[in-house]
């Protein structure tokens, strides 16, 4: 009796992160982020490595970075999920389910799964951050940074080196959170764009 009843278990198919992961995998880099943050990277390295300090005062730069990077990684990721939710849950069920039907041909996706993980790549770019900062937080504290160098008899001013090349790394992530912030802007504009039009001709057509 339920036999012709429509099948739409594709549509929970990913049960659990590491699966939805691999799915936001199959998003392609935005070249247009990709070379900017790969020239604002180059400058903050030579930046940081024509101002270089001592060895305390570079491990004081980086932890001090490290603490305002996570703020304001905090803070995007906060806003993005709110915005996220609360587009998803006002798009058109309807429209959202007509999406599911259409592939999506250059990622393999259907345009439901695409527009969702355009999104979601976002935020879990910047969870990729917070991680990266968190290890970083850890390991260049003042104590392991000098136990280090003593250990491996490291002169001090390779050391400091490193640590400035490193803190203008971490000082491009700035650059690297605004433009997922643009992206994000921009697909909200998009989507509001796409499902504005998908109800409007809907409407016309039933006329």
């Amino acid at each position: 009796m339920n036999s012709n009843r429509p099948d739409y278990s594709y549509l929970t198919k990913e049960d659990n992160f590491w699966a939805l992961y691999r799915l936001v995998k199959k998003i392609p880099a935005n070249q247009d982020n990709k070379f900017l943050y790969l020239g604002f990277l180059i400058i903050f390295i030579a930046l940081q490595l024509f101002g270089q300090s001592y060895l305390l005062n570079e491990v004081k730069n980086i932890q001090n970075n490290l603490s305002t990077l996570t703020n304001i990684s905090i803070t995007i990721f906060g806003f993005g999920l709110t915005g996220y939710s609360i587009f998803s849950s006002l798009t058109d069920k309807s429209l959202q389910l007509e999406l599911s039907k259409v592939p999506h041909i250059d990622t393999g996706l259907n345009y439901l799964q695409y527009t969702h993980c355009l999104f979601l790549k976002i935020l879990i770019q910047v969870l990729k951050i917070l991680l990266v900062i968190f290890i970083l937080q850890n390991i260049f504290t003042l104590n392991i940074v000098l136990s280090f160098r003593e250990m491996f008899s490291i002169n001090s001013d390779f050391v400091a080196t490193f640590i400035a090349i490193l803190n203008g790394i971490v000082s491009s992530f700035y650059i690297y959170l605004l433009l997922l912030s643009k992206s994000f802007v921009f697909n909200v504009f998009h989507c509001i764009m796409m499902s504005t039009r998908w109800n409007a001709e809907t409407k016309s057509n039933e006329k």
